[in-house]
């Protein structure tokens, strides 16, 4: 990525300001090589992992400083499609064991049923393996023909236990279509996805994604000219 910054002012005092190019945030893993950190115009080499970066360039006359940022979206090459999911197997769910590879067998009259009959609360979840490292970027769900799955949430994680935020939220319409749940391409190896209705009937479940690999995005060309005017005291 080209970097291509602007001091767009500097009274001077109490000497010349200079400039530095640093990483506010990344997806999670990713990192930032810069071609030359402490120059306005400059090179930034991502790391080959999809989602927003957030460069920061900083002038500094030692008394004062101006900021601005600009964002690198790097996309992930390749087109969405479903996983297969005859390589994706469930690593856990929450309430009828007997019946969780309903959901991965591609038929939709068999069905999964998260709800716990002892009287738990919701939500009920489930936890997929994808079998490999995906950008995932869609989750769907199948209806059973009666006792729909309306509110969700969707996670997604390079491991089967450290989730953080969900990567998207809401509540589908109690009809008979296929249910999707769109978000940014985000990494990771394992789904969950909870569902927040006391109880409901799954048929199935699917992940749409692109294996993980080098973004093939071409680089785009930045300014982050910073916005503050330095001035200090006359007398």
């Amino acid at each position: 990525v080209t970097l291509a910054g602007g001091l767009t002012a500097d009274d001077g005092l109490p000497g010349a300001a200079t400039t530095l190019w640093t990483l506010d945030s990344a997806p999670a893993g990713g990192s930032v090589t810069f071609g030359a950190a402490t120059s306005l115009t400059s090179t930034a080499t991502l790391s080959a992992l999809a989602g927003a970066y957030v460069l920061r360039l900083t002038a500094d006359d030692t008394l004062l400083q101006g900021t601005d940022t600009v964002t690198i979206t790097v996309a992930a090459g390749g087109t969405p499609t479903d996983i297969p999911q005859g390589q994706m197997s469930v690593v856990s769910a929450s309430s009828d064991a007997a019946n969780q590879a309903n959901v991965l067998d591609g038929v939709t009259t068999t069905v999964w049923r998260p709800f716990d009959p002892s009287g738990v609360e919701p939500p009920h979840e489930m936890i997929l393996a994808l079998g490999g490292t995906y950008h995932v970027s869609a989750f769907r769900y199948r209806p059973y023909i009666f006792t729909r799955c309306t509110q969700y949430e969707v996670y997604v994680s390079a491991t089967a236990s450290a989730w953080g935020s969900a990567v998207a939220t809401g509540t589908w319409a109690n009809d008979g279509t296929e249910k999707t749940a769109s978000f940014p391409p985000t990494p990771g190896a394992f789904v969950r996805i909870r569902y927040l209705n006391p109880y409901c009937y799954v048929a199935e479940h699917n992940v749409v994604g692109v294996p993980a690999g080098p973004a093939t995005n071409q680089p785009p060309s930045v300014d982050a000219a910073p916005d503050q005017t330095l001035s200090l005291p006359t007398d």
